[in-house]
């Protein structure tokens, strides 16, 4: 499933690529959207970060007074073309790792902080390290936001091989309705916002996902996300298992018109 991600690992590192549109931004009119997965006690793949690290970065965000805003305040503020509050952060969960329950939820629900999973729905049983329905639901209950990561986390701008046109936008349309659907069951709330997978999307797949009801899009790269951002390709800064505590700090202090080292 994760084959590409070195490859966009890459291409984020470079620069080459970069989904996110990178627009300028000045200090209290950007919000910084960070993009975390596995959280677990020995990170052992690319996108996983130690639990020692995780705390030690949200005790960062405390310390230094970032603003943690829930994900509908940031897209209201786009909307309405109003300020971002300084130093304002969204975080992010994508996949539906048990950690999002573990540890993230009572982290966060502890310090009366929002958060957002992206769940992608095909894996919800509750074995191994998946989230069950009981557990999105009581998180859901208790003040996580919970929004659509599609329904297998394909690549939604590719075609499987020898799937014709048709074919490929009926499976992607499924992807995108279905997950909503879902969710919507479990929590008994609106899902708005899909996190496209490996942080890919072009402009049919936009065009689907807002057909499909989506308000927002969040994509992965660099650059701010100012109330001039386009809702449809909304940046997110990855935080992954060699993403030094400099460079963490760097992304808060909006450093990132380059690539992130």
């Amino acid at each position: 499933m994760f084959a590409v991600l070195p490859l966009l690992i890459a291409d984020i590192q470079t620069g080459r690529g970069t989904p996110g549109q990178e627009i300028p931004c000045k200090p209290d009119n950007e919000a910084v959207i960070l993009c975390y997965h596995r959280i677990v006690e020995k990170p052992g793949k690319a996108y996983d970060i130690s639990i020692e690290d995780f705390h030690k970065q949200c005790g960062y965000l405390a310390d230094n007074n970032y603003r943690i805003i829930p994900l509908d305040f940031l897209v209201e503020c786009i909307e309405k073309q109003q300020p971002f509050p300084g130093k304002a952060v969204v975080v992010t969960v994508d996949d539906g790792d048990i950690s999002n329950y573990t540890v993230v939820y009572p982290y966060f629900r502890d310090r009366g902080w929002p958060v957002t999973i992206f769940p992608y729905t095909g894996i919800i049983t509750g074995k191994g390290r998946s989230l069950s329905r009981s557990q999105i639901e009581e998180m859901s209950k208790n003040g996580v936001d919970v929004e659509s990561h599609t329904r297998w986390h394909p690549m939604l701008t590719k075609k499987l091989a020898g799937e014709n046109e048709k074919a490929y936008e009926k499976r992607i349309r499924k992807e995108l309705s279905d997950s909503k659907k879902f969710l919507e069951e479990i929590t008994g709330r609106e899902v708005k916002y899909l996190a496209a997978p490996y942080g890919l999307c072009n402009r049919r797949v936009t065009a689907w996902a807002v057909e499909s009801g989506y308000k927002a899009i969040l994509l992965l790269g660099r650059g701010c996300n100012g109330i001039n951002a386009d809702l449809l390709r909304l940046s997110r800064m990855m935080i992954m298992r060699d993403t030094k505590f400099d460079t963490f700090k760097k992304i808060l202090d909006r450093q990132w018109n380059r690539p992130v080292p």
